[in-house]
């Protein structure tokens, strides 16, 4: 199991909510981390992606077709929590785009949600193995 290093905790400590939904930025760091970090024993790469709005900071098309040009883009279970209109479209063309699938989520079943995503990371690698 990866454990994270130092740099990568006070990364994740440092940040805080500023009103911007950066899901192009997130997307590529998330996909070249996991490119340069992922485990050889794996037979199965998955990223859990929750945003609750659109993005509005970068170019998410732009990413998507670089990412997936350099055969970065891994397979993003995507999950809404309580959006619509444009985030939910970005959010399921992500999925989509990945192969993974998109999940609407609320405040009361996002840990169900979260779980159910697992689950299926879980049974996706069990069926990898017998391959």
């Amino acid at each position: 199991m990866y454990q994270p290093d130092s740099q990568l905790v006070a990364f994740v400590n440092s940040l805080s909510a500023q009103g911007g939904t950066p899901l192009a930025t997130a997307l590529e760091a998330t996909n070249r981390f996991m490119s340069q970090h992922k485990s050889a024993a794996s037979r199965t790469q998955m990223i859990l992606l929750l945003a609750d709005g659109n993005d509005d900071c970068g170019d998410l098309d732009t990413v998507l077709r670089t990412l997936k040009h350099n055969n970065l883009l891994y397979r993003h279970e995507t999950v809404g929590l309580e959006v619509s209109g444009a985030a939910q479209r970005q959010l399921q063309n992500i999925a989509t785009q990945s192969g993974g699938k998109y999940h609407s989520a609320t405040s009361q079943n996002l840990s169900k949600v979260f779980s159910d995503a697992v689950d299926l990371m879980r049974m996706l690698d069990m069926i990898g193995k017998f391959n």
